[in-house]
């Protein structure tokens, strides 16, 4: 019971620090859930184990994700009771994907309740909403495939994938003698999804003149988080076999070390052009998506189980410099966004005053 009044306090806090501020949450806020959720409940939970998650550490851990979650989504509904939500997150075609990020957030909060306080029907009352939510999403972002003329695309796309395969893993959390071919339709349909993004994405920056500075974005990371965590889907619910799913992970890995050196030479750029504070140390909401691809990954990779001694070799080496990898990114994206407090606040005030000026 003292689980629950901390999560509600928490809550209060958060939501009253919104409402004093007049802040409305971005679309892809949620990304910050996603990471620390799947950092809780895959790589605290499978790394540690089970007694590690649902004792003290792992329930503050959880009691903070889904405080965070519940505040957000409160700011959500506050946005469309003040006649705000379209402007803030339908009327950029390419940042309504970010909209993906309350799905799977959703999603891992539904898995927490249910692993850490037994709980049943709240995770299907999530699932049952979380389910509406995904159609609309789907609705809404079909649009873009069709008529796509932006030459900004990103992997923000891909939380088509990220936020169909978290309804898969939900689904297997509280039923999980689900039938199979719900599993094989919507993991199908999230691969689907994945190869569609690809091609837009490899278009862009095929096609088009880009620098790694100004137009490589935090998101494009999502190409092998989205791997990852349809490899996780694939290994919960048992429905692919074991050769493809070594063969998704080695995708990922491949993936992983591609976009992750662009990342690092993009980073010695930045540093380089603009100095340390402007060039690593300013916070974007995006960024989170760096935490979450990681933790996903790591997680994939505890879960696969290898086959053959260079498979088994290369998942010993992910898994041993996984965990610190994860836990280093995870403290650091956490203290640039608690140091980003103090220019959020300095830039809401300066914007109310002008508004009475």
């Amino acid at each position: 019971m003292s689980e629950i009044y901390f999560i509600l306090l928490l809550t209060g806090g958060l939501t009253f620090y919104f409402y004093k501020k007049r802040i409305y949450i971005q679309t892809s806020s949620l990304a910050i859930v996603m990471a620390l959720g799947i950092f809780t409940q895959g790589v605290f939970h499978y790394y540690l184990g089970m007694d590690y998650f649902t004792g003290f550490t792992g329930k503050l851990l959880s009691g903070i994700v889904l405080s965070l979650w519940m505040s957000f989504i409160i700011s959500i509904l506050a946005s469309i009771r003040n006649r705000k939500f379209r402007e803030l997150h339908l009327l950029n075609p390419l940042n309504r994907f970010g909209i993906g990020t309350w799905i799977a957030s959703s999603s891992l909060c539904g898995i927490i309740i249910h692993e850490q306080f037994s709980q049943i029907t709240v995770p299907v009352v999530i699932l049952t909403i979380d389910s509406i939510v995904w159609m609309f999403y789907i609705g809404i972002i079909i649009p873009y495939f069709i008529k796509n003329k932006d030459q900004e695309v990103n992997g923000i796309i891909l939380l088509s994938t990220v936020s169909t395969q978290s309804l898969v893993l939900l689904v297997h959390s509280v039923y999980q003698g689900a039938d199979t071919i719900f599993y094989f339709w919507f993991i199908t349909a999230g691969i689907l999804f994945y190869f569609i993004c690809l091609l837009f994405i490899l278009k862009r920056y095929i096609f088009n003149k880009w620098s790694i500075v100004h137009d490589w974005k935090n998101t494009n990371c999502i190409l092998h988080g989205a791997l990852s965590i349809t490899g996780v889907a694939s290994v919960s619910t048992g429905i692919m076999p074991s050769i493809l799913v070594q063969a998704l992970w080695t995708a990922a890995t491949l993936i992983f070390i591609f976009v992750e050196s662009i990342e690092i030479a993009r980073l010695v750029k930045r540093v380089s052009l603009f100095g340390f504070r402007e060039g690593m140390w300013t916070y974007h909401v995006t960024q989170w998506s760096r935490i979450f691809t990681f933790a996903m990954y790591f997680t994939f990779t505890l879960l696969m189980e290898p086959q053959g001694p260079f498979i088994e070799s290369a998942r010993n080496f992910a898994e041993a410099a996984g965990i610190w990898v994860v836990i280093s990114v995870t403290f650091i994206q956490t203290a640039i966004w608690f140091t980003s407090f103090r220019y959020i606040s300095k830039a809401h005030e300066q914007k109310r005053k002008s508004r009475i000026a």
